[in-house]
C-alpha cells in the first residue's frame, strides 16, 4: 500500500508541472489558438478485473494495466476517425477521482486563456482509508522536505516560470492579461449523452460546488430555446459557468432540434468539453457528435475571418 501512495503522490507533483508547462508553452508559443475541443472518457473504474482497492482508493496493477491498453486503445480509435489530436483525450474516472490532473491538463491545452482554470480537483485520497490517508501525507512531508514541493498554488509557480522565459515589459503585459481573465468566470460547454456523469465530472474536476442554475435564451431563426446555465462556486474563490447542452443520442429527430442550438453555443464558451463512457459499445453516437462539433469550430473560425 506505501509504494502506491508514494508512487501517486510523486505523480501529483509531476501532473501540476505538466500543467504549468502546458500553460506557460501556450503564452510563449507562436502557434495559432488551439482546438478548444476536449473529449473525457469516463468511467474507467468499472473495466475489469474489478478489484479497485476501497484502501488506497486506486486500480490493483491488473486493473490499470488494462485501463491503460483499453483507454489507449478507445483513444486511438477516437483519434483516427474524428481526426482530433490524442493529447486532447483523456480517460478517468469521476467517481474515483482518477486521473483527474490528465483531464485538466487536456482543458488548458485547449482553452485559449488556459490559465484561467484552477488546478485543484478534488483530492482522490479523500475516498482513501484513513491509514492510507495518514500515509500519504507523509510522503508529502518527505517530498516537501527533500524541496520536492507539491506546490500550494500552482499559479505561482506558472507566474514565476513565465517570467523567467519573457522578458520584463512582456511578463507585464501577461500578467495584465492574466489578471483580467481570471476576474471572468470561464465557461464550458458539456456535451453527453444521459449518465455519463457531466456534473459528477464538474464537481470532481474543479473541487466546485453548484450555486445556482437558470435557464439563458438561445434564438434561432424565429424560434427561442432555453439553454442551462449552471454556476459553480470553486474552493480558490470566484464562479464557473457550466453550458448544460441537452444530450444527444436520444432519437435523430432530437439531435436535429438540438443541433442548430449547440452550434449556436459554441462561440460563447471558453472550451467544449465532451463525456463520454469508457465503453467501446457505444462510441458510434460519440464520435459522430465529435465530427459535428469539429465541423461546426470549423465553420465558426472561418466565419469570423
Amino acid at each position: 500500500m506505501l509504494d502506491k501512495v508514494k508512487s501517486i503522490a510523486t505523480s501529483f507533483g509531476e501532473f501540476v508541472d505538466s500543467a504549468v508547462g502546458e500553460i506557460v508553452d501556450s503564452f510563449t508559443s507562436d502557434s495559432g489558438p488551439p482546438v478548444r475541443l476536449v473529449v473525457a472518457v469516463n468511467a474507467v473504474d468499472k473495466m475489469g478485473p474489478g478489484d479497485w482497492s476501497t484502501v488506497t482508493n486506486c486500480p490493483s496493477k491488473a486493473q490499470e494495466d488494462n485501463i491503460d491498453r483499453r483507454c489507449s486503445d478507445i483513444v486511438r480509435k477516437l483519434a483516427n476517425q474524428t481526426g482530433l489530436a490524442k493529447k486532447q483525450i483523456a480517460y478517468y474516472s469521476a467517481l474515483r477521482r482518477y486521473r483527474l490532473y490528465e483531464l485538466l491538463t487536456c482543458m488548458i491545452r485547449a482553452c485559449p486563456r488556459g490559465w484561467v482554470f484552477p488546478v485543484n480537483p478534488k483530492p482522490w485520497i479523500e475516498l482513501a482509508a484513513p491509514n492510507a490517508q495518514a500515509a500519504y501525507k507523509e510522503m508529502v512531508s518527505q517530498q516537501q522536505s527533500n524541496s520536492r514541493t507539491v506546490p500550494e498554488d500552482p499559479y505561482e509557480k506558472m507566474l514565476q516560470e513565465i517570467s523567467k522565459k519573457v522578458s520584463k515589459k512582456e511578463y507585464q503585459e501577461f500578467k495584465k492579461k492574466y489578471d483580467a481573465a481570471r476576474a471572468i468566470p470561464p465557461k464550458i460547454a458539456v456535451f453527453g449523452q444521459a449518465g455519463v456523469g457531466k456534473t459528477t465530472t464538474i464537481n470532481a474536476l474543479f473541487n466546485a460546488g453548484f450555486k445556482v442554475g437558470h435557464t439563458v435564451p438561445v434564438t434561432l431563426k424565429d424560434q427561442t430555446y432555453e439553454v442551462n446555465l449552471k454556476e459553480f462556486g470553486l474552493e480558490s474563490g470566484g464562479t464557473l459557468e457550466i453550458v448544460d447542452l441537452p444530450g444527444y443520442g436520444v432519437s435523430k429527430k432530437d439531435d436535429e432540434t438540438y443541433y442548430p442550438i449547440y452550434r449556436a453555443v459554441l462561440p460563447k464558451t471558453d472550451v467544449i468539453l465532451l463525456i463520454m463512457q469508457a465503453d467501446e459499445r457505444s462510441m458510434a453516437e460519440d464520435q459522430l457528435m465529435i465530427n459535428n462539433i469539429l465541423t461546426w469550430l470549423k465553420e465558426i473560425e472561418f466565419s469570423a475571418k
